[in-house]
């Protein structure tokens, strides 16, 4: 959808070390924002979106990265979908019994890094501690949240993400599906999920859509 629409588009896959840790993916983040500072001018602007608990993992040095004295990435919105989530031992049974529901049960790998992401205190605390840290940057891009209702992450941390940053005077847009997978609510909804994406890019990014 965002090639269709003309955009440019970079995708970092999140590992399971990345999100075990939530350290591991530093390196990355800078060494594609190196790339991209060397590149683009300053009449680039970036819209960065992350999925679930890739909050966890990107948002904290892209934010470093970006309040660096000189730097000339323009950061035009922030998108997330399905997030940021709490990863707790409920969070891991629903998801554990929502992939086999669909033939893809989880492998021990997988359950060792959940279980060390809900273990790991930092992991629960870093996201909400980077946009205390970094509110005064934060609060200057406009955000989109995108949940479902039916969602098997624990909404009420996402709302007091939410909140959070309103109080520090983020411009926060939220909208909801009734009854969507987790992150895969442009399956169900498509041109609703279209037309909410659009519309944040071009009245909340002033990003030209076609």
């Amino acid at each position: 959808v965002y090639l269709e629409a003309g955009f440019a588009v970079l995708t970092l896959v999140h590992s399971k070390l990345d999100f075990a840790l939530c350290t591991a993916s530093n390196h990355k983040v800078n060494k594609v924002f190196d790339v991209l500072s060397s590149t683009l001018d300053d009449s680039c602007r970036i819209v960065v979106k992350l999925f679930c608990s890739s909050a966890y993992s990107y948002l904290p040095p892209i934010m470093k990265y970006l309040s660096r004295s000189g730097c000339n990435l323009n950061v035009a919105g922030l998108i997330f979908d399905s997030g940021p989530p709490i990863i707790d031992w409920l969070v891991i049974l629903k998801m554990s019994k929502y992939l086999n529901s669909i033939g893809r049960p989880v492998d021990r790998l997988q359950v060792l890094s959940l279980l060390m992401a809900s273990l790991n205190t930092k992991s629960k605390t870093k996201y909400l501690q980077h946009t205390h840290m970094c509110s005064s940057l934060l609060c200057t891009i406009p955000q989109l949240y995108i949940y479902s209702l039916a969602d098997f992450i624990n909404l009420s941390y996402v709302n007091d993400t939410i909140e959070k940053q309103r109080k520090h005077g983020a411009d926060v847009t939220l909208h909801t599906f009734p009854d969507s997978i987790h992150m895969l609510h442009r399956l169900k909804y498509p041109e609703e999920y279209d037309a909410v994406l659009f519309h944040f890019l071009k009245s909340k990014c002033n990003l030209a859509i076609p």
